[in-house]
C-alpha cells in the first residue's frame, strides 16, 4: 500500500489530509518563491526566510509520512497484542454527513473495546449484587415465633446487605469511569487523524502558529498512540478473571431468591409452613454459611473494577501527560497554557 493511499484511509473521506497536503505543497512553493526573490533582489532577510519555511515544509511532510507508518505498525502490531473481543468488537459511531461507521482497527477502539468488555461483566456485577442485596434484606427481616420468644435468626444479615449496598453505590461510579473513558478513546478514534492531525500540520506550515501546530501534533501523538497503547499493554487478556468470583454471587441468588424473596406467603397455612422450616438448625445454617463469600467476592470485583476504572486511566494520563510536555518541544514549540504566549 502507497503512502498516500495509506494517509487516505485514516479519516473519513481523507478531506483533512488531502487539504494538510496542498497546504505543505504550497508552503513548499511559497517558500521557493521567497528564496528566488531573496536572491533576485539581494534581500537575505528574505531569502533567509524562505529556506527556514522550505525547512518547515520538509519537516511538515516527514511528519506525516512518519505518523503514517507508525500508525500502521503498530496498529497491526496491536492485532497480535489485543484480546480476540477487542478486534472483532462492533462499537459504533455517527459521522455528521456520513452516517453511521463501524469502529476501524486502530489502538484507540481495541483499547475501547477492553473497557467496553468490563464494563459490560459490572452491569451483571450490579444485577447480582441488587439481587443479593435483596435476598438479605428480607432475611434480615424474619421473626420467627416460637411461643416463648420472638427473634430475628438472620438479624446479623444486615451488615453484609449493607456492605453490599455501599459496594453497590460505588460501583456506578465505577461503571460512569469506564463510560467517560470510552468516550474519550472513541472521541481520540474519530478527531484525532481526521481533525486535529491536518490542523497541526496546517498550523504548523505558517510561522506565526507554528507552536499552535506543534502542540497539536504532540497532542494526536499522545492521545492517538501512547494513551490506547499503555492501555491495551496494561488491560487483561481475559476479563472473565476479573469476574470469576461473580459465580459465588450468582449461586447464592439462584438458590435463596425462589426460596425466600419470591416465594408465596399468600396461601392458607404458608407461614406457618415457612416459620417451621426457618426453625429447622440445618436451614438457617445453609443460609448463614451461604452468605460468607458474598463480601468476598464483591470486594475482589470493586478493586478490579477501581483498578481498570480510575487507577489505570490516572496511570495512562500521567505518562500521556509527560509525553504530550517533550513532544511539544520535540514538535518546536513549549508546552504553554495561555493562547497569547502560544502565538
Amino acid at each position: 500500500m502507497g503512502l498516500l493511499e495509506l494517509v487516505s484511509n485514516f479519516g473519513p473521506g481523507g478531506t483533512g489530509f488531502e487539504i494538510a497536503l496542498a497546504l505543505i505543497t504550497l508552503s513548499i512553493i511559497i517558500s521557493g518563491i521567497c528564496i528566488g526573490l531573496g536572491i533576485a533582489f539581494r534581500s537575505k532577510k528574505l531569502k533567509r526566510f524562505g529556506e527556514e519555511e522550505l525547512l518547515q515544509a520538509v519537516i511538515n511532510a516527514a511528519i506525516l509520512g512518519v505518523f503514517a507508518l507508525l500508525v500502521s505498525l503498530l496498529t497491526d502490531v496491536s492485532l497480535d497484542l489485543a484480546p480476540e473481543n477487542a478486534t472483532t468488537c462492533n462499537l459504533t459511531y455517527t459521522y455528521p454527513g456520513i452516517g453511521t461507521v463501524v469502529s476501524n482497527q486502530s489502538l484507540a477502539m481495541f483499547a475501547a473495546c477492553e473497557l467496553d468488555s468490563i464494563e459490560s461483566g459490572s452491569f451483571d456485577f450490579t444485577e447480582q449484587t441488587s439481587r443479593a442485596v435483596n435476598i438479605l434484606s428480607f432475611a434480615s427481616d424474619i421473626e420467627i415465633e416460637t411461643g416463648i420468644v420472638n427473634y430475628k435468626p438472620f438479624g446479623g444479615l444486615s451488615s453484609t446487605a449493607h456492605t453490599l449496598s455501599n459496594i453497590l453505590s460505588r460501583t456506578s461510579l465505577y461503571q460512569s469511569l469506564l463510560t467517560a473513558n470510552i468516550l474519550l478513546l472513541m472521541f481520540t478514534n474519530l478527531s484525532m487523524l481526521s481533525v486535529f492531525l491536518p490542523l497541526g500540520l496546517i498550523f504548523r506550515s505558517f510561522f506565526i502558529t507554528r507552536k499552535i501546530g506543534g502542540v497539536l501534533l504532540a497532542t494526536v501523538v499522545s492521545l492517538y498512540l501512547i494513551y490506547p497503547l499503555i492501555l491495551l499493554v496494561i488491560l487483561p487478556v481475559n476479563t472473565d478473571v476479573i469476574y470469576s468470583p461473580l459465580v459465588n454471587l450468582t449461586e447464592f441468588n439462584s438458590r435463596y431468591q425462589p426460596e425466600l424473596l419470591y416465594r408465596d406467603l399468600s396461601a392458607p397455612d404458608s407461614i406457618t409452613e415457612f416459620n417451621t422450616e426457618l426453625s429447622h438448625t440445618s436451614t438457617r445454617q445453609d443460609l448463614v454459611e451461604s452468605t460468607y463469600g458474598l463480601t468476598e467476592a464483591a470486594v475482589g470485583i470493586e478493586g478490579g473494577l477501581l483498578f481498570y476504572s480510575l487507577i489505570l486511566p490516572i496511570i495512562g494520563i500521567t505518562i500521556t501527560l509527560i509525553s504530550l510536555f517533550h513532544l511539544s518541544r520535540l514538535f518546536s514549540s513549549e508546552f504553554i497554557t495561555t493562547a497569547v504566549e502560544l502565538i
